[in-house]
């Protein structure tokens, strides 16, 4: 058919007539092209929207909404108390919250930094909290735990007192004699969890030397009543035979729910724990306090006694202490014990 109109069209119309059917075929193919390029221009805008209200919702599924101030509060006070279970896992253990059975606390300097960035992470998080919004115990909670990471946060300041790690109360010289008698034994795990941590008190005891050699070079120390205090406890606990350990006890008298035959097995292991790690690990802490440690330490208790601890301030024309790092302790104690109360700003008197 289309080739007999072009026969028609060269053979049997005029000139003019052909040159006018050829405008009005070219007129009537760009009216085409015209209506083409509208729809593909109507077409073009529908697929943008349709894909940009596609991503708007998109956007709008993936962006939670904000957690209420109660949520948030209760993810802060839980990472806090998990904090204070790391620091002190025997904690854990005579509450009976699972997972810290084997452990012993982790005086290590990188564990300190990563504790450090935590304290001011929280902090920065409770600030973020509208504590307008809280109200009862959860504005109770709230302001202790920021009066605690603030307190903590500005501590970080006298890097020099994360060397004062030894206590009377606890540590390297009496903690596992106190677990023997506070660990809740019922099952073969937790007797083996009490002789991990019997292996693992020569790394706490390394660590607690790292952490007291850095107080050595700065300065700050422990003085010789606690340290003799200290020296005292580890003497009532080095013993010439593994028989009179008191680590021992708890496998003189195994719980019900321990089987007769893993019984023996559990007791021979605590023997090698206590007499190839704890007793040795014992002596050469007592070494460190007593050889190295303890000639260098004050004779007197208070931060008086520290560099930069006086409450008088440095003497006229002598600069503060290295390491101060812009405060004295004194300073910082002072201010931080005076605060009885805060009143915060939206009028809620809080006691502390």
């Amino acid at each position: 058919m289309k080739v007999g109109l072009k026969w028609i069209e060269r053979f049997l119309l005029p000139r003019q007539q052909r040159q006018a059917l050829s405008v009005a075929q070219i007129a009537n193919s760009g009216i085409m092209d015209v209506r083409r390029n509208e729809r593909s221009r109507t077409m073009l805008k529908i697929l943008f929207a349709a894909a940009l209200a596609a991503g708007i919702a998109t956007a709008s599924a993936q962006t939670p909404a904000p957690q209420p101030a109660s949520v948030q509060l209760k993810a802060l006070l839980d990472d806090d108390l998990a904090a204070v279970f790391r620091r002190s896992p025997w904690q854990a253990t005579v509450r009976g919250v699972p997972g810290y059975d084997h452990l012993l606390p982790d005086l290590s300097f990188a564990t300190l930094e990563k504790e450090h960035a935590r304290e001011r992470d929280a902090l920065e998080q409770l600030k973020a909290i509208d504590a307008r919004a809280l109200r009862g115990q959860d504005r109770v909670s709230y302001e202790l735990l920021r009066d605690k990471m603030e307190a903590s946060v500005e501590a970080q300041r006298f890097a020099h007192a994360e060397g004062l790690v030894l206590s009377t109360l606890g540590g390297v010289q009496n903690a596992m004699p106190r677990m023997a008698q506070t660990t809740p034994f019922r099952t073969a795990d937790n007797y083996r969890d009490f002789i991990k941590r019997i292996s693992a008190t020569p790394k706490s005891a390394h660590e607690t030397i790292e952490r007291l050699r850095a107080g050595m070079k700065s300065g700050w120390l422990s003085p010789v009543p606690v340290l003799d205090r200290v020296v005292a406890a580890i003497d009532a606990h080095v013993v010439d035979t593994v028989e009179d350990s008191a680590l021992l006890t708890p496998f003189r008298n195994f719980a019900s729910g321990v089987p007769e035959d893993e019984r023996a097995p559990l007791t021979a292991a605590a023997r090698r724990a206590i007499a190839e790690d704890y007793q040795p690990a014992l002596r050469r802490f007592k070494a460190f306090i007593v050889n190295e440690y303890r000639p260098k330490a004050p004779q007197v208790a208070g931060l008086a006694a520290l560099p930069g601890g006086s409450p008088a301030g440095p003497a006229p024309g002598r600069a503060p202490a290295q390491g101060d790092r812009g405060g004295r302790a004194a300073d910082w104690l002072q201010g931080h014990y005076r605060r009885v109360h805060r009143k915060p700003e939206d009028g809620q008197e809080i006691f502390l």
